[in-house]
């Protein structure tokens, strides 16, 4: 498919911190479920949802009062679920830095922090933070409106209406190779809400 000049339509990316509808986006509260394991053995349930949201410190403190308090005061603990982490899954004894550095990050930037994370694991949380600031290009409807913006954002569309008529009927625009172009570079992920979140790996 070539596209002829037109005008700009406008910027069709989704921005969960800034630019989404109400409908679309809602600020993850992702919290997770800790049981003091040793009343857990016992066939006593003493558990908490935690906001998963704040310092490791915080996160420690909070699950220490829910130890001093259950009813054999063991130091074990584990986290038997979790909830707003929009399916990354933690580890039943994951580190307390890692819940909070993955919890700010879906906070911040929503499902394409868990997506990415599923995808690239959490081995490494300073490659996911830096993939974000970097690398993220944004949620799209398609690879055919992320195309449609790369060309708009490069103002070809400007430079055809201000070629020599005689040569402009002869520019086009092969949107159709750039598409198939974007899908061999990108890293496209597919969101719950039918969205494609779209990274560069080469930024």
């Amino acid at each position: 498919m070539e596209r002829e000049s037109q005008q700009p339509e406008g910027d069709r990316q989704q921005q969960p911190e800034q630019d989404a509808s109400p409908e679309r986006w809602r600020a993850p509260q992702p919290r997770i479920y800790v049981v003091s394991v040793a009343d857990y053995d016992q066939g006593v349930l003493h558990d908490a949802w935690i906001n998963a949201h704040q310092a490791p410190e915080e996160l420690w403190l909070e699950i220490q009062h829910l130890l001093h308090h259950g009813p054999s005061r063991g130091d074990e603990w584990a986290i038997l679920d979790q909830e707003d982490f929009f399916g990354l899954q933690l580890d039943e004894h994951e580190d307390l830095s890692t819940v909070s550095r993955v919890a700010a990050g879906v906070v911040r930037y929503g499902e394409a922090l868990a997506l990415l994370g599923k995808f690239a694991g959490l081995d490494d949380l300073s490659f996911l933070e830096t993939a974000m600031r970097t690398s993220y290009l944004g949620a799209w409807e398609s690879l055919d409106a992320l195309a449609e913006h790369v060309i708009d954002d490069m103002g070809i569309d400007a430079y055809i209406e201000t070629a020599p008529e005689s040569y402009r009927r002869y520019l086009r625009i092969d949107v159709d190779e750039l598409v198939r172009d974007l899908r061999m570079r990108m890293t496209v992920l597919e969101g719950s809400d039918g969205l494609l979140y779209i990274f560069d790996p080469n930024q």
